[in-house]
């Protein structure tokens, strides 16, 4: 498809993927395994550069700064995984809310990757439900590019990002590409991959967006 930025949860290190004959121009990957980690891919002059305040505990919320000429941006690439002591697989996103407040007051903000959480399965009375999350990345100024450019709210969604156990009969919308107003005034396209296309591949399908001026 030619991207500019890629954003790949569950896909294996930069070497292997070299190896398989893809070619990109930079990369940043985090994992304890080489075939299952997460990564970003950035393209035609794009480069990647890790936040230095990157937060331990959080190891699956990334934050970077992308940049190419005199546009810079801070994106933040995610792989949401519940601890093993809770649930809830909010909680890790929740926390780098925390962690990282200070970034999230920049202008150009994208928040992207699978959260693995959907406002259909907030719990009452659990902070870190989807729910309270996106709320508090609105606060921000920070809000769903899928949920802004087909005015559907969180929940309710037409269109499914997980097709679980490879299943069209078992559809689920928790992958996000949450964006600051910057980029949200620049959405020009915005699609998710079609299921007889992609699932062959993966039961996870793309979120993908153009934003013009970017």
């Amino acid at each position: 498809m030619k991207p500019d930025l890629l954003v790949l949860p569950e896909c294996e290190e930069p070497s292997k993927l070299s190896a398989k004959g893809v070619h990109f121009h930079d990369a940043h990957w985090v994992g304890k395994n080489k075939h299952k980690g997460l990564g970003v891919l950035a393209f035609n002059g794009w480069r990647l550069e890790a936040i230095k305040e990157c937060e331990p505990t959080i190891p699956y919320v990334v934050p970077m700064r992308v940049s190419k000429g005199d546009m810079s941006f801070v994106l933040f690439a995610v792989w949401s995984q519940k601890p093993s002591s809770h649930s809830n697989y909010g909680v890790r996103m929740w926390k780098a809310l925390t962690s990282y407040s200070v970034l999230l007051s920049e202008e150009k903000i994208i928040i992207a990757g699978d959260f693995n959480s959907s406002s259909k399965w907030d719990r009452k009375g659990r902070k870190s439900n989807h729910s309270n999350i996106v709320k508090a990345l609105y606060e921000h100024g920070i809000k769903s590019a899928y949920h802004e450019h087909f005015a559907e709210e969180q929940g309710q969604e037409s269109q499914a990002t997980l097709f679980f156990t490879y299943n069209e009969e078992k559809p689920f919308h928790i992958d996000y590409c949450f964006a600051s107003e910057w980029f949200c005034e620049r959405l020009s396209t915005m699609s998710v991959g079609n299921p007889t296309e992609w699932l062959e591949d993966s039961d996870h399908m793309p979120l993908i967006m153009q934003f013009e001026g970017a």
